[in-house]
């Protein structure tokens, strides 16, 4: 996500927005990358999508520095979740992911025991039979 304080003013009446200057617009890359119209299916694993095609790690100078180590960490990670035999969901509560939204705007993640939130995933658990 990103916060900006606009420099100036912007009226867009297509999506009947008014910003004055100072005001604050919150930009939501992981929602904008779900938008059908933008992305196709965004619910699909389709690994033939343009790897351009994805903002989750920002865009432009708002790019997220580690995107490559965060890119390279995913990789190795789903390998490993291929080899896993019969990789499910734990059953009840513990194979559920827990979220809420911060300030009604935002998806945040709960950690296992409900103190704490994070902003990632970590509390979905995870069952397999074998590597």
């Amino acid at each position: 996500m990103l916060l900006k304080i606009i420099s100036a003013a912007i009226n867009n009446s297509n999506t009947k927005l008014n910003l004055k200057k100072g005001d604050l617009l919150l930009i939501d890359f992981i929602t904008a990358s779900v938008n059908p119209a933008k992305f196709p299916d965004p619910y699909k694993i389709k690994l033939d999508r343009p790897k351009d095609s994805y903002i989750v790690f920002g865009y432009g100078s708002h790019s997220c520095v580690r995107r490559e180590i965060v890119v390279i960490a995913i990789v190795a990670q789903l390998r490993v979740f291929g080899k896993l035999k019969n990789l499910r969901r734990a059953p009840g509560q513990a194979g559920m992911l827990k979220i809420k939204y911060a300030s009604g705007t935002f998806k945040v993640y709960i950690n296992e025991d409900w103190s704490d939130w994070t902003p990632y995933p970590a509390s979905l658990k995870v069952h397999f039979d074998d590597f």
